[in-house]
C-alpha cells in the first residue's frame, strides 16, 4: 500500500480492475473477497460494495434445456453480465468519450465517499438495474431467480476515476469493479 501511495503521489496513474465478489458459475456460488485493497481504495474515496450489479442490458449464457430426449444449449439473458452502452458513459471524460460498449462480468457497485480528491464517474449500469447482496443466487433461469424481475433501479457506478493532487503533481486511480473486463472472452 505504501508503494502504491508513493507512486500515486508522485503523479503516477493506476488502473485497478477488482471484483468484490468471487463467483463460480459452474457451482453457482459467490462469496465476498477479503483484501486490504478495499481499505486502501476507500482512503481515496472509492468503495466497492459487497454486492453484485444486475442489468437488463446484458450478455447471454448458454443453459442446457431438455427437448424431448435431447439436451441442447439455449442462450439466455444473464443480468450478471452487464453491457454498458454509449449513453451510460461519462462523455465529459476523454478516456470513455465515444465508447460504444463495454461488457463486464459480475461487477459490484462503486460508492464514492466524501474526500478532498476529485472523483468522477466513468460509466454506470443502465436505469434498469438492481443489486444483489448477502445471499447470491447465480441461477441463470429467470423462473428460479426473482432478482431478474426487479431490474427497475437507477444506474449503479461501475467505473470511476479519482484525481489525487499532491504538491505540483496529479496522479489518477482508475477503478473498474471487474477484474476480467480487459480479458478477451
Amino acid at each position: 500500500k505504501n508503494n502504491l501511495d508513493t507512486f500515486i503521489k508522485k503523479g503516477g496513474n493506476l488502473l485497478i480492475g477488482q471484483n468484490r465478489i468471487k463467483t463460480d458459475l459452474s457451482t453457482q456460488q459467490a462469496n465476498p473477497i477479503e483484501s486490504n485493497i478495499f481499505d486502501w481504495l476507500g482512503s481515496y474515496g472509492l468503495n466497492i460494495e459487497k454486492n453484485l450489479v444486475l442489468d437488463l442490458n446484458c450478455g447471454k449464457v448458454n443453459v442446457q434445456q431438455n427437448l424431448g430426449f435431447l439436451r441442447i444449449p439455449v442462450p439466455m439473458d444473464y443480468p450478471f453480465l452487464p453491457i454498458i452502452k454509449e449513453n451510460n458513459f461519462n462523455n465529459d471524460i476523454i478516456m470513455v468519450n465515444g465508447l460504444e460498449g463495454l461488457r463486464l462480468m459480475f461487477p459490484s457497485e462503486i460508492i464514492i465517499s466524501e474526500t478532498q480528491h476529485k472523483i468522477s464517474t466513468l460509466f454506470r449500469s443502465s436505469n434498469q438495474s438492481t443489486i444483489m447482496q448477502e445471499f447470491f443466487n447465480l441461477n441463470p433461469d429467470p423462473n428460479a431467480n426473482p432478482s431478474f424481475s426487479q431490474l427497475n433501479e437507477s444506474g449503479k457506478i461501475l467505473g470511476a476515476i479519482a484525481e489525487i493532487n499532491t504538491n505540483d503533481t496529479t496522479g489518477n486511480i482508475i477503478l473498474i469493479s471487474d477484474s476480467n473486463f480487459l480479458s478477451d472472452q
